[in-house]
């Protein structure tokens, strides 16, 4: 599992702070993306490729980071469970909609659930990276910008609510930054409230999407509604060797414990099933020895 590429420059600054209960969080800086329109038709996925490990690795990461902030300076953090110097990682995001909060109580039933330390998987969530549109109950964030709309991949400044430029939002800057480091093998974001997940049109998404609707028990996308610019998965998808899943759940009254308690459970069934698509180490290299000594 990589951590950066040369389609991707991504630099990382690690400055320790303690935050509740004695964690310690880690600010991430920006990062830029490349503009790569995905396509529906199959065809060859490039290889990314390796470069230096980010300093540090992600194997010595605090089990909790400071991902950046939102516009209005509230902070997005993002939290590891598992083994920290496993290949094999899955990145979970609660809200991208400040109105569509259903997501979080997934992400918080996940961060409840023990998973092992000495396990082949690590597991990052993030509760919400739109935090002062949860705050209004808004769909956009505090500048009015739809997070979703707002990544560089297909962004399109005559989208309502894309920004005024690709990748233009401190939110987006920040998770752009923190998927460029950690460079997930997967990724589920919550939305609401189609009832559906979304992917089954792509030929790259298509088999875990249909995976993940039979163990959420969410519909499967249905290939005639309408594209969208500036998404996260399209960005993400179109740069990454991994997959990302866009998962819209029910309307909010529909959202009932049961229903949290299996979508909780399709989060870690999905880690334990996960291959490792990005094969760079996340852990330090073993230092050189001189031989000649």
């Amino acid at each position: 599992m990589p951590k950066a590429s040369s389609a991707l420059p991504v630099t990382t600054v690690i400055a320790s702070a303690a935050i509740g209960l004695g964690l310690v969080a880690t600010p991430l800086e920006s990062a830029t993306a490349v503009e790569v329109t995905p396509t529906p038709v199959e065809s060859p996925v490039p290889s990314p490729t390796p470069t230096t490990p980010t300093t540090p690795p992600v194997s010595l990461w605090p089990a909790t980071v400071l991902v950046g902030t939102s516009a209005l300076g509230r902070p997005i953090y993002a939290q590891r469970q598992g083994n920290p110097t496993a290949s094999k990682v899955l990145l979970a995001v609660g809200v991208i909609h400040g109105n569509e909060k259903a997501g979080k109580k997934i992400i918080n039933g996940v961060r409840a659930t023990q998973i092992p330390a000495d396990g082949d998987v690590q597991v990052w969530t993030i509760q919400s990276m739109n935090p002062d549109g949860m705050a209004a109950n808004k769909r956009r964030n505090a500048r009015s910008v739809d997070l979703n709309r707002n990544f560089p991949t297909g962004w399109s400044p005559r989208t309502p609510g894309a920004g005024v430029s690709a990748g233009s939002e401190p939110e987006t800057q920040a998770l752009m930054a923190f998927m460029g480091d950690l460079r997930p093998d997967a990724m589920f974001v919550y939305h609401q409230d189609w009832n559906m997940v979304l992917g089954a049109c792509n030929w790259k998404t298509r088999p875990y999407a249909l995976r993940y609707a039979k163990l959420t028990g969410l519909k499967k996308e249905s290939c005639a509604r309408a594209a969208y610019t500036g998404t996260m998965g399209s960005w993400y998808n179109s740069n990454f060797p991994g997959y990302m899943l866009t998962v819209e759940l029910p309307g909010s009254r529909k959202v009932t414990a049961k229903k949290v308690t299996k979508w909780r459970d399709s989060v870690i069934t999905a880690s334990r099933e996960l291959v490792d698509l990005d094969t760079t180490p996340v852990t330090p290299a073993d230092p050189v020895t001189d031989e000649t000594n």
